[in-house]
């Protein structure tokens, strides 16, 4: 048996030369080396060849984009992406052939615009342990993703950031997410969109997010939050939930010890060691 690497463009005559019977060769499909063994008699198995760079380049000061053949977009580096007009985003000729997208760890912005128009979008996955705070304007507008878990670390999700997403069924926003503003529009049209849960603190959306797809559309809102006022204003339905407790102050009581009292009356005391007298 023998591995040949997908990366070889040249064997030489014969190599196994007065000694082909039983050899099986492991080869990359519709490769150079399968080529080879075929030329030679020699048996073979393929395997899929290893994803290859198509296009890479900058999308941020300090973030970069790579996208593979197997139509996977990584965004590595740190920071914000840069925010784009229409049409122009740095991968603007081969958005047709991304397929997936990966954000890093590290990158805190995406940026305007970033994946418009990416007709074959299947997914959006984000590193674990990551800083992405804001998700921009019109970033995935007219893409055909179908599903998106928002991470908890986004405070900030811009007006039209998924509008016209005519696939887009499944948006997942936990209740630990740090969410706070959603602009307007921001699923404008996106009719297979029917439940979305909005986190206790958020304080400012903008004009109708679910304009043009208010139909069948159920919130999960706090109760006599600024959510539910929301949903009652534009005549969005919602089901209401207990909201969390908040910390109403909190201290130290002791030299490695500290307490915390919530809004249901709960105090917790945390650290170790004595409490004082």
């Amino acid at each position: 048996n023998l591995y040949i690497p997908d990366a070889v463009i040249s064997i030489g005559w014969g190599i196994f030369e007065d000694a082909t019977e039983g050899v099986t060769l492991f080869v990359a499909e519709n490769s150079y080396a399968q080529s080879y063994a075929k030329k030679y008699g020699i048996a073979y198995v393929t395997r899929a060849s290893r994803p290859t760079v198509v296009a890479s380049g900058a999308c941020g000061k300090d973030a970069a984009w790579a996208l593979n053949s197997a139509g996977v977009l990584e965004i590595t580096g740190s920071g914000a992406m840069w925010d784009n007009e229409t049409n122009h985003s740095p991968w603007e000729a081969y958005k047709y052939q991304i397929r997936q997208v990966v954000i890093g760890k590290d990158i805190t912005d995406i940026g305007k615009f970033n994946f418009f128009q990416c007709r074959n979008l299947e997914s959006v996955s984000f590193q674990e342990g990551g800083k992405l705070e804001r998700i921009g304007w019109g970033a995935f507008g007219y893409s055909s993703l179908p599903a998106i878990t928002i991470p908890d670390s986004v405070t900030r999700i811009d007006g039209y950031a998924f509008y016209f997403c005519s696939k887009l069924s499944s948006v997942e926003i936990s209740e630990n997410s740090g969410l706070t503003s959603m602009g307007e529009s921001v699923f404008r049209a996106d009719t297979k969109l029917k439940n979305l849960y909005i986190p206790d603190a958020v304080s400012s959306i903008g004009w109708n997010i679910f304009e043009d797809a208010t139909e069948g559309v159920t919130l999960s809102v706090a109760e006599n939050s600024y959510a539910q006022s929301y949903a009652e204003k534009y005549g969005i339905a919602y089901v209401t939930r207990t909201p969390k407790p908040t910390v109403v102050a909190s201290g130290a009581c002791g030299e490695n010890a500290a307490w915390a009292l919530n809004s249901e009356g709960v105090l917790e005391i945390t650290g170790s060691g004595a409490m004082w007298d």
